[in-house]
């Protein structure tokens, strides 16, 4: 597993793993229960997104498009 992402906001943090589940990537979040220790660790990129290294690259361009508002979401429509 090779970090994609990492962020000191737990919602975001959400929010990209999702993004990566929905597109297919394997990914998996850890750090999610630090935030217990906050005050007595450093409250900085307490949450850590991996995915396995066949999928980084492409992974790495869906969170780029992601942090630069470039993400562009296809819609189909279920009717």
């Amino acid at each position: 597993m090779k970090k994609v992402f990492q962020s000191d906001n737990y919602l975001e943090a959400q929010i990209v793993l999702g993004l990566l589940q929905s597109d297919g990537f394997a990914a998996e979040s850890s750090g999610n229960f630090l935030v217990g220790g906050v005050g007595e660790l450093p409250a900085a990129d307490l949450y850590i997104l991996r995915v396995p290294e066949n999928q980084h690259e492409q992974a790495a361009q869906l969170v780029f498009e992601y942090q630069n508002d470039t993400l562009k979401f296809d819609f189909e429509d279920e009717s």
